[in-house]
């Protein structure tokens, strides 16, 4: 025999808390003026980005709302909300980027043939040639130095 049996009426209650809603709409409402201000202003200080604020925030309480959060009160509704916002915070920060252009090979090498030879290497002159490359000695007197000779 399992508890259920012993005790119908707390199965039946667990039952129906867990179909209801945790806030109806005016519950929310209200819980959102209290809480949105110093929620955004908590991740665009942490953030340093009004935009990723706006957009971390929103998935908060739509994270909120999905969780079903059991009304334990004002104070631990808020905790709960900004654990949300601080765990999409670190998982922001923890998002792989993409690398910058510089770091990529080939961006590196066309950066080393202009530095050697002072055009890319795809430069095209007018008459649809590849555009030679300007003499060492061009080079070195556009920079003021001197070739030994």
């Amino acid at each position: 025999m399992n508890w259920e049996d012993a005790i119908p009426s707390i199965a039946i209650a667990q039952a129906a808390r867990a179909t209801e809603p945790a806030m109806d709409s005016d519950q929310f409402a209200a819980f959102y003026e209290r809480s949105a201000k110093p929620l955004w202003a908590y991740l665009a200080r942490a953030s340093g980005n009004a935009a990723l604020a706006d957009d971390l925030m929103q998935e908060s309480y739509v994270r909120f709302l999905c969780a079903g959060f059991p009304g334990d009160g004002e104070v631990a509704g808020r905790r709960y909300l900004f654990r949300i916002a601080s765990n999409l915070l670190r998982d922001y920060w923890r998002r792989p980027r993409a690398l910058p252009s510089r770091n990529c090979p080939r961006t590196a090498r066309r950066a080393r043939h202009v530095r050697a030879n002072g055009v890319p290497p795809d430069a095209l002159t007018r008459t649809g040639q590849t555009a030679s490359p300007r003499p060492p000695a061009a080079m070195a007197r556009s920079r003021g130095e001197l070739l030994a000779p």
